[in-house]
């Protein structure tokens, strides 16, 4: 679930990648703020503002999406046999089979921007605007709901007493027994308490609140101690194995607390961090900035390793039990980094019949394809095919975007037939062939008719591109074939 437990620690069991290497990326039709949750099968869950929640495999393919009815900011919360639970901004809960099948939804009193806890007793606890937090049964019926003085857009978190915590814009940290009864309730200065509270194993509770302060209390409500920043906090912390802190801010840093609330270390990024950090086994922070950047610090609060998306990255990383970390980005992206680069995929072209061809005659191409670990195996992909008129030198690099961009090219429609012969530069158009092609798994012969079309020299060349991105990776290389020349 967000934040990886129940107590919202923030802390994986696993250890995180030290290479920091791109290893795939999938795009959804919008945003993705919502922070990606992990399935025991290794398979990745997030929603996005294209109102879709998607279920994707480890190895970056889509698995199944679920059209909710708005925008989905939530995050997903796993509970018995694979059971989804997400909020979604038309003001509903859902309930999703772990094949994608809705079991059930629950209305409540405003948009949900709340992410799910699942408590011991299989209770769903979450947050909604409409000033309510509610209590859910595994069944999808009201356990209890309690009427807060504003808005909860902040996750409850649950400690080890089945007690619940939750930040509320009333600028309150409220706490509330098993049965909904109110224990105690704090408040804050002012600007709300959107921030996940987490809870320690001896019982602290910290959390980030909008009056640029973080706090820690002990469990009776009584502080222990805070600190002030130099904007609000809406980042959520996440506890080290040492006891330290680690919690963004909108001042652009990324801060370190011991454990009695000394400051340890803090990092600058180039802009607000309302991403939550996680924590891995080897005690390396990983969190986001709206400066687009990916981090991973060290224990000290050195720069391990960064990525740039296309976009402020307002998601918090998961960690996967691959080693992998995961995490969403305003460019419309889920990515996934690890520390092996990938094997590329790429297609082997031969053209059979001789290297000579006249206008009506019938060229013979044979293509096998190669798959491994670019995230397409099994997977329907474009697989670009072009024959380029007088192509650069044997040996020359040729990238997948140069070919798709190319303005001499014959296009092929969705059945690999040629359409037309395009050597005169205008703007081609190019259909997307789902890969692996029907009973071509692993490679076949495509059989055409030369069109009419400029002599001189052609080759082939095809290229892997993910069936859902418009982006043009720097893998898998283009392969280019032996070609022929049309007289």
């Amino acid at each position: 679930m967000f934040r990886c437990d129940m107590a919202h620690s923030g802390r994986s069991s696993y250890e995180g990648p030290w290479a920091g290497i791109f290893t795939w990326g999938y795009t959804a039709g919008s945003l993705v703020t919502a922070s990606p949750s992990m399935g025991f099968d290794g398979r990745v869950f997030a929603g996005a503002w294209d109102r879709n929640f998607y279920s994707l495999t480890s190895a970056g393919s889509l698995s199944w999406s679920y059209r909710a009815g708005d925008y989905i900011d939530s995050s997903s919360a796993i509970g018995a046999e694979g059971m989804l639970y997400v909020g979604c901004r038309d003001n509903r809960i859902y309930a999703l089979l772990s094949a994608g099948s809705l079991s059930w939804s629950y209305a409540t009193s405003g948009h949900v921007y709340s992410s799910p806890a699942i408590g011991f007793d299989g209770r769903i606890y979450v947050g909604a605007r409409g000033k309510r937090l509610y209590a859910l049964m595994p069944s999808g019926s009201l356990s209890w709901s309690y009427e807060a003085g504003n808005d909860v857009e902040s996750s409850p978190a649950i400690d080890t007493g089945g007690r619940v915590y939750v930040g509320c814009l009333d600028n309150r940290l409220y706490s509330f027994d098993p049965t909904g009864s109110l224990a105690w309730s704090y408040s804050t200065e002012r600007w709300g308490i959107r921030s996940s509270p987490s809870v320690t194993t001896d019982g602290k509770i910290y959390v980030g609140s909008g009056d640029h302060r973080f706090y820690v209390f002990v469990p009776d409500a009584s502080l222990s101690w805070s600190y002030g920043m130099g904007n609000s906090v809406s980042s959520s912390p996440a506890i080290g194995s040492d006891g330290r802190a680690y919690i963004g801010s909108q001042d652009n840093r990324l801060y370190a607390f011991l454990s009695n609330g000394g400051l340890s270390w803090s990092y600058e990024t180039g802009w607000d961090v309302t991403s939550s950090p996680a924590v891995d086994r080897e005690e390396r922070i990983y969190v986001g900035s709206w400066d687009k950047m990916l981090y991973a610090l060290s224990p000290a609060g050195s720069l391990v390793w960064s990525y740039s998306t296309d976009s402020s990255i307002e998601s918090s990383p998961a960690i996967g039990p691959d080693g992998k970390v995961y995490v969403g980005s305003d460019d419309n992206a889920v990515y996934s980094f690890g520390n092996q680069a990938p094997t590329p995929n790429y297609v082997e072209l031969y053209v059979e019949g001789g290297g000579d061809f006249y206008p009506g005659e019938y060229v013979k191409l044979t293509w096998k394809s190669h798959e491994d670990r670019y995230g397409f195996a099994g997977v329907p992909c474009a697989v670009y095919l072009a024959a380029a008129l007088n192509p650069p030198a044997e040996g020359t690099a040729v990238t997948v975007k140069q070919i798709v961009l190319s303005k001499a090219l014959f296009i092929f429609d969705s059945k690999l037939r040629p359409v037309r012969c395009n050597p005169k530069g205008l703007k081609p158009t190019y259909p997307r062939v789902a890969f692996p092609h029907p009973k071509l798994d692993s490679g076949g012969t495509i059989s055409f008719k030369v069109p009419r079309g400029a002599k001189g020299r052609w080759v082939f060349a095809a290229a892997f591109i993910r069936n859902d991105t418009k982006q043009f990776p720097a893998q898998p290389p283009v392969e280019v074939s032996n070609g022929f020349t049309l007289h």
